[in-house]
């Protein structure tokens, strides 16, 4: 009887040896950043909506200041980001995403006609994804807008678009002498 139990035991033993050993679970490898597609970019506005007066001409030998200021820019800048999208859609893909806008991506931008002008036709992302450009208002008052987009291929796509006003100044008399 002892050597039955001592050989169940040396089977038992031998049994377990020849299965596999416990493995530990294998690791998930965390997928290395990458710089993410064009067409996984989307132009956002962050700020800019605004109104200015149009500048009033010069009377007699003296200007007439602007609320757009001396320089001819308004105080406001054009504030636009670019944020990783999941292509084909239009939600941001999550924060732990190894997907990341790499600075210096270019943003285009088109003003419409008689607005004025732009400081930049094409800007670049700091490392916050963040670019900024500047307004100077024409000289026509109406509704104008601005809008900042990508180089798609060879098309630029506009996903951003702000609102821009120029406003009428005030009201000038013109005499003639005779």
């Amino acid at each position: 009887m002892r050597y039955g139990v001592l050989l169940l035991l040396a089977a038992c033993l031998l049994a377990c040896s020849e299965a596999d050993p416990i493995q530990p679970p294998e690791e998930v490898p965390v997928p290395e950043p990458r710089p993410a597609k064009i067409e996984e970019m989307r132009v956002v506005k962050i700020s800019g909506d605004q109104a200015a007066r149009v500048p009033p001409p010069e009377v007699a030998g003296l200007t007439i200041r602007a609320v757009v200021g001396q320089d001819g820019w308004t105080s406001e800048p054009l504030v636009a980001r670019i944020e990783v999208v999941q292509p084909g859609g239009l939600q941001a893909l999550h924060a732990d995403d190894s997907v990341y806008v790499p600075k210096g991506t270019l943003v285009h931008w088109l003003l419409d006609d008689g607005a004025g002008r732009l400081f930049a036709s094409t800007t670049a992302t700091d490392d916050t994804a963040t670019t900024v450009n500047r307004w100077a208002p024409g000289t026509k008052a109406g509704r104008f807008r601005a809008r900042a987009g990508r180089l798609v291929g060879t098309e630029i796509v506009y996903d951003a678009e702000f609102e821009l006003e120029v406003l009428p100044g005030p009201p000038v008399r013109i005499y003639l002498l005779q």
